[in-house]
């Protein structure tokens, strides 16, 4: 292929994309009109002060016509910021009921007393699990890899304790991921 025709291939969708590149660069401005000035009043506005007469001299030679500057054609719309739409005001909160205890409210996943014993118990289970694997593993020499999961999985225990006060669904999510990525560990280390 001669070096021309090769130069041509690479030049010319070169130049498309960076032309369709420039045009997209460029941000469109939108034109914002000031409000309208507010009428004239029928009061009588202060009379101006004339600037004092100065003597007629003769006009020697015509002034240059001063070149005018091209406006762009004024848009058809004047865009107007968009206010945003008003809401209805909400009727006030009802009063808290005097026997309801001061218990901070939470947002998530309301647990039974039986359900939050089985999640404790299945997450106790898992992070035991988890940790048995990991100590068994400990004793042997493993690869930069098997010590990246070691610390994923204990980063995963760690999360799983911190967040069993707060989430209980989480905790025992995070403590499971610990457990089966520990156990995969073990498997692979024998």
């Amino acid at each position: 292929m001669p070096a021309h025709t090769n130069r041509q291939v690479f030049t010319i969708p070169l130049l498309l994309i960076l032309a369709a590149s420039g045009i997209a660069c460029h941000k469109k401005t939108l034109t914002i009109l000031p409000p309208p000035a507010p009428p004239a009043t029928s009061t009588p506005a202060e009379p101006m002060e004339q600037p004092p007469a100065q003597p007629a001299q003769a006009p020697t030679d015509p002034p240059a016509a001063l070149p005018q500057p091209a406006l762009p054609p004024p848009p058809e719309e004047a865009v107007q910021p968009k206010k945003p739409p008003r809401r209805p005001s909400r009727p006030a909160a009802p009063a808290a009921p005097a026997n309801v205890p001061n218990q901070p409210l939470r947002l998530g996943e309301m647990l039974t007393p039986e359900q939050e014993r089985q999640y404790n118990s299945a997450l106790d289970q898992s992070l035991q699990r988890a940790q048995a694997n990991i100590a068994r593993v400990s004793r042997r020499q493993l690869s930069k890899e098997q010590l990246a999961v070691v610390f994923q999985v204990q980063s995963f225990m760690e999360q799983a304790q911190s967040a069993r006060k707060t989430n209980l669904t989480a905790a025992k999510s995070l403590a499971e991921r610990a457990d089966v990525l520990a156990r995969e560990l073990a498997r692979t280390v024998k």
